[in-house]
């Protein structure tokens, strides 16, 4: 039946039966370990300090994975900018705005749109609203980011001494979560208005 099939080779890393041929498979199969060995430590390597990366390196945020193009940032009212030497003057929050007050002396209310447009669009707001000055001479400006609305204004203000000073508003409106849709809907359905909290 072996002469019918010819002759058969024997398995690689298998000894023959000759001194010669045990020599030759004893090279390959001692260089097949190295070459085992070789490629399993440059694997573990490799994907060792891709888990190492992965596990604790810092990372820059602009780096990270963005799902939609946007990275997930928390976007807060209290971390908005605030020129140097403002003074708090009224905070107020209703549903979905945050709106503050503030006073700022030696300064003209036109500054503090050109202070907000140079600060906000260097931290990627985009112009919703070019700054603008109204009729009255006060100005407004509107920025948008990730659902956000920050609306400023400011107008010169005089005091009954005669000092003037800028007062300005900021009005951040945040974005509607699916939840609050749901609440709104059923107050509407109940007959009562008004977002829900």
């Amino acid at each position: 039946m072996l002469g019918l099939l010819g002759a058969v080779p024997a398995p690689r890393g298998s000894r023959s039966r000759t001194s010669g041929g045990a020599a030759a498979t004893l090279a390959d199969v001692t260089a097949s370990r190295s070459l085992l060995r070789v490629s399993a430590l440059v694997l573990a390597g490799v994907f060792g300090a891709g888990t190492l990366a992965a596990c604790g390196a810092e990372v820059d945020d602009a780096a990270q994975v963005t799902i939609g193009g946007e990275r997930f940032e928390k976007i807060r009212f209290a971390d908005l900018p605030r020129p140097t030497g403002a003074e708090s003057k009224v905070v107020e929050a209703k549903d979905l705005v945050e709106t503050e007050t503030l006073e700022v002396t030696g300064v003209e209310p036109q500054a503090v749109l050109v202070y907000y447009t140079e600060i906000l669009e260097t931290e990627g707001w985009e112009v919703g609203e070019k700054a603008q000055a109204n009729r009255d001479g006060s100005w407004i400006g509107t920025w948008n980011l990730a659902g956000r609305t920050l609306i400023v204004r400011s107008a010169l203000k005089t005091a009954a001494d005669g000092t003037t000073s800028t007062e300005f508003s900021l009005n951040f409106k945040r974005p509607v979560k699916n939840d609050q849709i749901t609440g709104i809907h059923n107050k509407k359905k109940s007959g009562v208005t008004g977002p829900a909290h």
